[in-house]
């Protein structure tokens, strides 16, 4: 029982971690993207390697789950 207890408490903190896992990404992600503009690049050059990036990064992962939905 004390176990089944542990499981549920671990499933329901999940989402909570999570959230703050992906804060902190993007908190560090615009605090990389302001030291940089600071620097002197184009803020336009900047935004089109984010989506080039962002892209790289989420078709491998919508190609593999997705694959089945299709036939």
């Amino acid at each position: 029982m004390v176990n089944l207890f542990n499981v549920e408490a671990m499933e329901s903190t999940k989402p909570v971690v999570l959230m703050i896992v992906v804060q902190s990404i993007y908190a560090v992600v615009n605090i990389m993207l302001k030291m940089v503009t600071n620097d002197g690049s184009s803020l336009s050059v900047l935004i089109a390697y984010r989506f080039v990036f962002s892209t790289a990064f989420t078709v491998p992962f919508a190609l593999f789950f997705e694959r089945y939905d299709s036939i």
